[in-house]
């Protein structure tokens, strides 16, 4: 009887993961990238939008941990309720503008699938783990504006490239030979890349979330953190009219 069942799991497995799992070439109209990929993993249908996120391993821009920073990552927000993407990029071998080309082009394609995959397409976000942080951190703040992700989450970063703080290997690997190229160094030392449009996505995104938890409009929120967002929703609330919030100006 094991045996039985363990041939019936062996066959039943896969079917229920092909009807939950996508597999997609990232760039089919290039051969020479045909190693670029997303897998798209499925949450079950609740009548709603769903969130996104970008899953970008790690393996220091020479391979990629793709099983425990990717896949498994991507069935445990599927289970939670969201459409979870693994990014397999390519290693830039000399080229340092590869891996964020194929991380620009997969948020492209998510937002350009948001209908047919029942997607929030202003709730993209981007995971990544060791590199694949950096890659996560290159995305929010080196992309063009239109693929720049919703929010972030980044699970032990490389973040710096300068020599004292950075893991040797990712920035070899990334750079190459211009490894001493300070403008490079410098641009992808990515808690130097913070500009206005980050700022306002930080802003946008702690404010959806005070709004959230406490009922008040997030157009009606004008703090720069989560506390200060917070109190003036407590003091809205506490000062509201039975009929409702202030109206929104403009």
């Amino acid at each position: 009887m094991k045996h039985i069942l363990l041939l019936f799991l062996s066959f039943f497995a896969p079917v229920v993961w092909g009807q939950q799992v996508e597999q997609f070439k990232l760039w089919p109209d290039k051969p020479e990238a045909g190693e670029a990929e997303i897998f798209v993993y499925h949450p079950a249908k609740n009548g709603k939008l769903a969130p996104a996120v970008l899953i970008c391993p790690g393996g220091g821009y020479r391979g990629l941990a793709i099983n425990h920073e990717g896949h498994d990552m991507a069935k445990w927000y599927a289970s939670n309720g969201f459409v979870a993407v693994v990014l397999k990029y390519r290693m830039p071998e000399g080229v340092h503008t590869i891996p964020l080309s194929d991380a620009e082009k997969a948020m492209s394609v998510i937002r350009g699938n948001a209908t047919k995959w029942n997607l929030d397409a202003n709730k993209v976000g981007v995971i990544g783990s060791s590199a694949g942080g950096h890659l996560a951190a290159s995305l929010s703040t080196l992309a063009a504006d239109a693929n720049r992700p919703d929010f972030a989450i980044l699970y032990y970063p490389v973040i710096s490239f300068d020599n004292m703080t950075t893991h040797g290997g990712s920035k070899k690997n990334l750079l190459g030979k211009d490894i001493e190229n300070k403008e490079l160094v410098d641009r992808y030392s990515l808690q130097k890349q913070v500009d206005a449009f980050t700022k306002a996505e930080q802003l946008r995104t702690v404010r959806q979330k005070v709004s959230a938890a406490t009922g008040v409009p997030a157009e009606l929120l004008s703090g720069d953190t989560e506390e200060t967002c917070t109190a003036q929703a407590n003091a809205i609330l506490k000062f509201a009219k039975p009929s409702g919030y202030p109206a929104v100006k403009d």
